[in-house]
C-alpha cells in the first residue's frame, strides 16, 4: 500500500508500470500530509503502508516518531540529501516572502518570527493558503 498526499498522473503511471512489472496491484490511500502520518502512527502495531509519500516537515516527523524503517534504494549515493528512512523525490525549498520595511533582516527560520508584530504566519499548501497563529 502507498500512502500519499496526492495522486497525480505521474503516480498513476508509476503504479501501472509497477503492476505490469510485478503483477502486484498498487493500493493507495490519499490524504493530507498530517493525516497520512497520523494514520501511520495509529497503525504502528500493525503497519499497512509499504511506501509513504509526503512533504516536509511531516516526513521528518514520521522519522522522528520511528514510524519508518531504514531503507537504502539502488543508486542511493546519487540521491542528494538521502536519509536512512527517506529520500527526497523532488527538491523543495523553504521560502520566506517578507516585508523588508518591517523586517530589515530576512528570517532564516520560523522561530525568528515568533513574537513579532502579529505573531502570525501565512503559509501556503498546494490546496489552500491559511493563516497560522503562533502560540503565545
Amino acid at each position: 500500500m502507498v500512502c500519499t498526499t496526492a495522486i497525480t498522473s505521474w503516480y498513476q503511471t508509476q503504479f501501472d508500470a509497477f503492476t505490469k512489472a510485478t503483477g502486484v496491484k498498487v493500493q493507495y490511500v490519499e490524504g493530507g500530509s498530517g493525516a497520512i502520518v497520523e494514520r501511520l502512527s495509529k497503525e504502528r502495531s500493525n503497519p499497512q503502508a509499504d511506501v509513504l509519500v509526503t512533504l516536509p516537515p511531516f516526513i521528518q516527523r514520521a522519522a522522528a516518531e520511528k514510524l519508518l524503517q531504514d531503507f537504502t534504494p539502488q543508486d542511493a549515493a546519487q540521491i542528494a540529501d538521502a536519509q536512512p528512512q527517506f529520500v527526497p523525490l523532488v527538491n523543495n525549498y523553504l521560502s520566506f516572502i517578507y516585508n523588508a520595511k518591517l523586517l530589515p533582516q530576512a528570517p532564516r527560520q520560523l522561530s525568528t518570527t515568533a513574537g513579532t508584530r502579529n505573531s502570525a504566519i501565512s503559509c501556503s499548501t498546494p490546496r489552500r493558503v491559511r493563516r497560522v497563529t503562533a502560540p503565545r
